[in-house]
C-alpha cells in the first residue's frame, strides 16, 4: 500500500501509476491494481482495470479475487484466494475485511480477521505490513505484551519454498513446461523460470527429472 500512496503523493500520479501498471503488465499486476483501488483518486479506474483483466482471464481465482477486493465484495474475495495460491493478495482481502469489519461495529469479528492478516504478513515475512496491521488492532483495542511468534522460514527443503514456489514445482513435476505452467498460473514463463531456478537451488536438484523424483518421495512419506 505504501507503494501505491507514494505514487500517488503528485498531483496526476494515480493515472501515471495506471498507465505504467498497464505498460509494463509486471507479474503481479492484479494485486497492484487492487492495492491501487484503495486509493480513493483512481478507484474507479483501477476497479474498471481489475473487471477486464478477470473477463480475459475467466479461469485465474487470484485474478477473480483481486477484481472482488476493488469492488469491495471482501467477503467472497477472502473465499477465492483461500484457494488461489496468493497469501500476498489473500492478507490484502482479510486486512480490508476487517476493517470494513470494525467500521461496521463488528469488533470480534473485525479483530479475528486483523489477527489472521498480521500473522499471514508475519509469516510472508512482511514485517512492515506486520506492524502496520497490529497498530489497526491497537486502534481497535486490542491490548498485546507480545505479539505470536512466527518462526522463520528454513533456507532450504520443502518448508523453504513459498507457495508460489511449491506450486510452480508441483507443476513441472506434473509434466507442465515454463509456459505452460505460466499459463494455468498466469504470469509470465519468465517469471516461472525465476521461481524455478528457486526451487532447484532450496531443494538441491539440478533437473526436472529429480525434482520430480523428490515430489514423489515427499509425497510417500
Amino acid at each position: 500500500m505504501r507503494f501505491v500512496t507514494a505514487l500517488l503523493s503528485e498531483p496526476g500520479a494515480g493515472d501515471e501509476l495506471l498507465d505504467a501498471i498497464h505498460a509494463e503488465n509486471p507479474p503481479w499486476r492484479d494485486h497492484l491494481l487492487a492495492m491501487a483501488a484503495q486509493e480513493p483518486r483512481i478507484r474507479d479506474a483501477a476497479t474498471r482495470s481489475l473487471a477486464d483483466l478477470a473477463r480475459d482471464n475467466p479461469s485465474s481465482a487470484g485474478i477473480a479475487g483481486a477484481a472482488m477486493i476493488a469492488r469491495r465484495d471482501l467477503a467472497p474475495a477472502v473465499d477465492t484466494l483461500r484457494t488461489a495460491h496468493r497469501p500476498l493478495l489473500l492478507a490484502l482481502a482479510l486486512q480490508e475485511l476487517g476493517r470494513a469489519e470494525l467500521s461496521a461495529g463488528h469488533r470480534d469479528t473485525g479483530v479475528a480477521l486483523l489477527d489472521e492478516t498480521r500473522d499471514l504478513y508475519a509469516e510472508l515475512g512482511a514485517d512492515a505490513d506486520a506492524l502496520r496491521v497490529q497498530r489497526l488492532l491497537h486502534a481497535a483495542g486490542v491490548r498485546r505484551r507480545r505479539w505470536p511468534h512466527v518462526p522463520p522460514k528454513a533456507d532450504t527443503g520443502w518448508d523453504a519454498l513459498t507457495v508460489t514456489e511449491r506450486r510452480v514445482a508441483e507443476l513441472v513435476a506434473d509434466g507442465h513446461t515454463n509456459k505452460s505452467a505460466a499459463e494455468v498460473l498466469t504470469v509470465s514463463p519468465s517469471t516461472v523460470n525465476t521461481h524455478l531456478r528457486a526451487v532447484f537451488t532450496k531443494l538441491g536438484v539440478n533437473s526436472r527429472v529429480q525434482l520430480t523424483r523428490l515430489l514423489i518421495t515427499d509425497q510417500r512419506q
